[in-house]
């Protein structure tokens, strides 16, 4: 995995990978042009988490951590699926229904203050 982009052959300039060069358009490439597998990221990060002291965190737990506190934090369900990548609202809607369950809890709570208030 190369730590500085090398990018197609350019006209006069050779190119690290030669001959070998496969332009995908990628952002991220293995120096030839052909895509990273994606668990090359998944085993770096557990081994970064293990010297952390975070053993058993996975990649992915961080994605959902993340969706959860966008979510929590009030972001609209359209956004965050945006952000995600998901299909569509309504497949994170059903995914983070747990985190769901608790705004209407909330819901409920700030309209319990707001009709107190009007009595």
């Amino acid at each position: 995995m190369p730590c500085a982009p090398t990018g197609p052959p350019r006209p006069g300039v050779a190119s690290p990978a030669g001959e070998d060069w496969t332009d995908l358009d990628l952002i991220v490439e293995r120096g030839d042009g052909q895509p990273v597998d994606p668990g090359t990221y998944g085993h770096a990060f557990v081994r970064i988490a293990r010297k952390a002291g975070l053993a058993g965190v996975r990649l992915h737990d961080l994605r959902h951590a993340y969706a959860t506190a966008l979510l929590e934090g009030g972001v609209h369900p359209g956004v965050a699926s945006a952000v995600l990548g998901h299909a569509s609202p309504a497949f994170t809607m059903s995914a983070y229904q747990h985190v769901m369950d608790h705004q209407a809890d909330r819901a409920a709570a700030a309209l319990e203050t707001v009709l107190d208030a009007a009595r």
